[in-house]
């Protein structure tokens, strides 16, 4: 049965760009997230055997999230704490591997780890509680050991820019040495230009 379309209008509904999915020939909404069969233990660096049926690769895939500033997420001063922002990239970095089909789970059960190596932030304007704010995630660049994401968070209703970011996250195996990010992650996270300068 073809799987229903999302519903337009929800506040935290996954976004595209108009060229997410290579050659127009998957539903925008199409997702290539998948797991694997338990018991089966993928060899690292090949894709998953249900990933076969990815239909076409995914490129310059921008992930968005849109979230309401909670009152525990402010300080003394009223407004955002600082390291709640980390948090919230931590979010949209996570619908933004979904979105292109990888999942933490499934890198996981091929014995890859992706560690967080080095975070910059550049805060720009105050978000205050109760805002409705949105968290951009892109890929920045990427090397075989290595990815960079970047991250632009903005007050929803007036796209106010309230700050920037990337994170460089390392590939580690469970003993924690470095190790190669599988091949079929390389294809599907490719980096975009930068929609904001960081």
């Amino acid at each position: 049965m073809r799987r229903a379309s999302p519903r337009s209008g929800t506040a935290s509904r996954k976004r595209w760009n108009a060229d997410s999915i290579a050659g127009g020939t998957c539903p925008r909404w199409a997702s290539a997230t998948t797991s694997t069969r338990e018991g089966t233990a993928p060899k690292l660096g090949a894709a998953p055997e249900r990933r076969k049926r990815r239909c076409g690769i995914l490129r310059d895939v921008i992930s968005t999230i849109t979230l309401r500033v909670n009152y525990s997420e402010t300080d003394q001063m009223g407004v955002v704490y600082h390291a709640n922002y980390l948090i919230w990239f931590d979010r949209a970095r996570t619908e933004l591997m979904r979105e292109t089909g990888v999942t933490y789970r499934e890198l996981e059960q091929q014995g890859v780890y992706l560690a967080v190596s080095e975070v910059k932030v550049r805060y720009r304007a105050a978000a205050r509680y109760d805002d409705l704010v949105r968290v951009r995630c892109w890929v920045r660049d990427l090397a075989s050991r290595r990815v960079i994401f970047g991250y632009a968070v903005e007050r929803a209703a007036t796209a106010e820019l309230l700050a920037t970011g990337e994170t460089a996250l390392v590939s580690l195996t469970h003993q924690h040495t470095l190790t190669r990010i599988p091949d079929y992650v390389v294809e599907l996270l490719k980096p975009v230009p930068d929609p904001v300068r960081v």
